[in-house]
């Protein structure tokens, strides 16, 4: 496990946990991992350590990759109930990890995150139309009490084997 792989799992973390608490990824936070990113990000690392210098188009290859990303997932944001917030996190991770790797990265998460949807659907489906029990949970307090999950954890709940383990 490379710094590269530590600093993108607490970036990742971080956003989940924002996302989970206030349901949005301030653009302040994408920022800041965004220019974290541009000069810790896999390509940067892996040049470092074997030229001993980062030159100055590998950090303008990533923000390139960065901003064509979220050209391409702002349909996401248009077609679905994701924010704008999640596509540029999504956009982080096609950028930090390159893209083939990244999609590698993001296909467990983005499967949990459909299985997670399809079963709450499921599940309120049958709640409201079969029984008419509307099933009651324990409340907590520092979390909201909300019908979906944001997208930011099961990407960031998928990504934990990918990062932990060098898989991309």
């Amino acid at each position: 496990m490379t710094a590269s792989h530590l600093i993108l799992l607490q970036c990742l973390s971080g956003a989940a946990l924002t996302d989970l608490l206030d349901r949005r990824i301030p653009n302040l936070m994408i920022g800041t991992y965004l220019l974290i990113g541009m000069f810790l990000n896999f390509r940067c690392i892996s040049y470092l350590e074997e030229k001993n210098y980062i030159p100055l188009f590998l950090p303008l290859c990533f923000l390139i990759y960065y901003l064509i990303s979220v050209l391409m997932l702002s349909v996401l944001t248009a077609l679905t109930h994701a924010g704008a917030g999640d596509a540029k996190l999504l956009a982080l991770i096609l950028s930090w990890t390159g893209f083939y790797n990244g999609l590698s990265l993001l296909l467990p998460g983005l499967i949990l995150a459909l299985a997670f949807f399809l079963i709450s659907e499921v599940w309120t489906e049958t709640a409201n139309i079969k029984h008419k029990i509307i099933i009651n949970t324990p409340k907590c307090n520092f979390i909201p009490q909300r019908t979906t999950l944001p997208l930011a954890v099961p990407v960031f709940l998928g990504a934990i084997p990918g990062l932990i383990f060098n898989l991309p």
